[in-house]
């Protein structure tokens, strides 16, 4: 039987902007080489002098890297900002991260997924443009496969905000992986408005600090940030908004800062859209993987509202760092591209992160209602 295929309506309109790029994506960023690529660079040079493309790859036990220069640029990257390595002998030659990114396949057992990452200011670009996020319906589609269209669903749902649609979604999963319903009948019985006003006035009821959001999401930030800028990687984005950042360690007036998030808010929300549909793309994209469980799409529904915390963290520093100004679209284009970046851990290296930093792989619901907080937008 032949496998059903899916993909997002913007998939076919993808074209890498290449010399054109805003963040290419051959600086500052770790580019990794698969093992049939770094052999088949054996037999081939570049430059003057000639060198073997195998001089320029740091081999160590997680793998192949490309090594950067001093200005943390892949080395084959040219002045125009086109790839020496394609100019030279082809796109054959190129590494399957170089010659994919940002596209990827999953393959579950009853279909194939085509889906674009979203740490690519092209692909933000597409969903800039769309109106909603759909996917098309297939024949036996699983469970957990309606749990994904829900939370899509919910985080598109312009009744709710961001904050609350994250927050029921991941009370629905927990409530499913305790045992409070089956995953059948909670994709079978689905949210009705009823149920959606009823969750959304009993978060209302529930006493939030916008000072404690605001503060985790600072820590939250600075630590998701910290490996980059020890490396070198993204200073010039990030310095400012460290400098900023410390404006706020050693005292600051919390009516202040309370009327500052407040008017941040009203910035924000003119990118609202774009926030739901890149929430709904990345729990295509990343919500739900072969072979997954409950509490795997749990785990990844935290993390993604992770994401968006340190992504309105960056801009509220940036906003404030430009003097309390709009928050132009390049402006959440570039927040969303380069924290995506930082935190597209692989989910070996994630649940590790989780377990480090938070002891344990699944939060409570509240410290993610603290992540995210009772927010307008």
């Amino acid at each position: 039987m032949n496998k059903a295929l899916i993909k997002p309506s913007y998939y076919d309109e993808f074209v890498c902007s290449a010399g054109e790029c805003p963040i290419s994506c051959c600086q500052q960023w770790k580019i990794e080489v698969d093992e049939a690529t770094y052999q088949n660079w054996k037999s081939l040079q570049i430059g003057e002098p000639k060198k073997p493309l195998q001089q320029f790859v740091a081999r160590n036990q997680e793998g192949n890297t490309i090594e950067l220069t001093k200005e943390r640029c892949c080395p084959f990257l040219s002045e125009t900002k086109l790839c020496n390595l394609v100019t030279t002998f082809g796109e054959e030659v190129l590494s399957h991260t170089c010659a994919t990114f940002p596209r990827e396949v999953h393959e579950f057992e009853e279909r194939t997924e085509y889906v674009l990452a979203t740490s690519c200011p092209e692909v933000v670009n597409l969903l800039h443009r769309l109106e909603r996020m759909e996917l098309p319906s297939v024949e036996n589609e699983t469970p957990l496969d309606g749990i994904r269209r829900m939370l899509m669903m919910l985080v598109q749902q312009e009744e709710i905000s961001i904050p609350k649609a994250l927050m029921i979604g991941f009370y629905l999963l927990l409530e499913i992986e305790e045992g409070g319903r089956s995953l059948e009948e909670a994709v079978e019985q689905g949210i009705t408005s009823e149920q959606l006003e009823e969750l959304v006035a009993g978060i209302d009821g529930m006493p939030f600090s916008v000072i404690n959001t605001f503060y985790e999401g600072d820590e939250l930030f600075l630590d998701i940030i910290y490996n980059y800028q020890n490396e070198g990687m993204y200073l010039s984005y990030l310095q400012p908004l460290v400098e900023t950042a410390s404006q706020y360690k050693n005292g600051y007036d919390m009516d202040v800062l309370c009327k500052e998030v407040e008017a941040f808010e009203q910035a924000f929300a003119a990118h609202s859209k774009l926030m739901r549909t890149y929430l709904a793309a990345e729990l295509f994209y990343n919500g739900l993987m072969p072979g997954a469980e409950v509490i795997d799409v749990a785990i990844k529904l935290q993390w993604i509202s992770l994401e968006y915390a340190v992504i309105r963290h960056a801009l509220f520093l940036q906003w404030k760092t430009n003097g309390k100004q709009a928050i132009s679209y390049e402006m959440v284009q570039e927040a969303i591209v380069l924290i995506g970046r930082m935190t597209g851990y692989e989910d070996k290296d994630l649940y590790e992160y989780l377990i480090d930093h938070f002891e344990a792989l699944v939060w409570e619901w509240g410290y993610l209602a603290l992540v995210v907080g009772n927010e307008n937008v």
